[in-house]
């Protein structure tokens, strides 16, 4: 920051820390951190509690999306539990969903998750109950070729991010840039293991157990991720009580499933907290740029932190 001031501003400045997701968390960490090198920090959506087993995102899901939506979401997942567990009837699935043979059960039920959670997670809330209502007399098939291929490629469903197999064996390392380090984060410090709990959408195979399991066979049998050591360093859900950290604020969206791992109220007048209500709000909306669809809600988010900062950096 000092040689982009000196050699390319070319003058002192004053720098503002902006992320979302796990940059969002970064960008707290940073001002918490270094507050000698960036004044201010705009938090989006971000992740600051390394959370061990995470049911707040299954919860969240479930809240959100309509009871006919998540119903039909259920009977997707049943249905490919029980498809898996006969020999028959997996090698369908599997090819409908473009997944490799080598998938493990909890791989192939992980994926499915994601896939349904990333659509309120993203905004896209409406678009995939959509897609799954009415059910069709295949929901499987109407998962895969409604929702999963046509919103995230022919290759979601092969994703090494999701597979044991993949993330362990080198074979498969060409795969490796754009999923294993997210991974190692997950599984040597943060965790966020969304796991399954008794009345929850996603499968019961979905247990801590399962996330450990993988991550000991990929990065070897002393990984694991000791989330209180870490939320010791960064102060965890409440870095203004226990880092004493200012001039952060913290954004959030009312369909983003990862709330349960952000700063959820203000902590203190320096480090405040805004949520955007509204159907359709959800991970890191603020940090788009506004256009005529933009809701209420977000543009006084984006309000919000324009006086903000134009306070911090007054």
């Amino acid at each position: 920051m000092g040689f982009a001031s000196a050699s390319i501003v070319g003058r002192p400045a004053k720098w503002v820390s902006i992320g979302g997701s796990y940059p969002g968390a970064l960008s707290a960490w940073l001002r918490i951190r270094h507050p000698e090198l960036v004044v201010a920090s705009w938090s989006s959506s971000g992740v600051v509690d390394a959370v061990f087993n995470f049911t707040a995102f299954d919860e969240r899901i479930k809240f959100e999306l309509p009871p006919q939506c998540a119903a039909n979401i259920k009977t997707v997942y049943d249905l490919a539990e029980k498809a898996w567990d006969q020999p028959d009837q997996r090698a369908r699935v599997l090819s409908l969903f473009n997944t490799p043979a080598y998938f493990t059960k909890g791989d192939f039920m992980w994926m499915l998750a994601d896939s349904a959670a990333m659509g309120p997670q993203y905004g896209f809330k409406t678009a995939m109950c959509d897609t799954m209502t009415p059910l069709s007399s295949d929901p499987l098939a109407q998962f895969a070729q409604n929702w999963t291929i046509p919103h995230y490629g022919a290759d979601f469903g092969g994703s090494c991010y999701y597979s044991t197999v993949c993330l362990t064996d080198a074979a498969y390392s060409s795969q490796w840039p754009n999923q294993r380090p997210w991974v190692y984060q997950c599984c040597s410090e943060l965790a966020y293991w969304q796991i399954s709990y008794p009345g929850s959408l996603r499968s019961s195979v979905l247990t801590a157990d399962y996330f450990t399991a993988q991550c000991q066979s990929a990065f070897g049998p002393d990984t694991f991720a000791n989330t209180t050591s870490f939320n010791d360093v960064y102060g965890g859900n409440n870095p203004a009580a226990n880092k004493n950290a200012t001039n952060v604020i913290a954004l959030n969206g009312s369909d983003d499933p990862w709330q349960g791992a952000c700063v959820q109220q203000t902590l203190a007048a320096t480090y405040p907290e805004a949520t955007a209500a509204c159907d359709g709000c959800g991970h890191c909306g603020d940090l788009r740029a506004p256009t005529n669809a933009t809701s209420f809600a977000v543009r006084s988010q984006q309000q919000l932190i324009s006086e903000y900062l134009a306070l911090w950096l007054a």
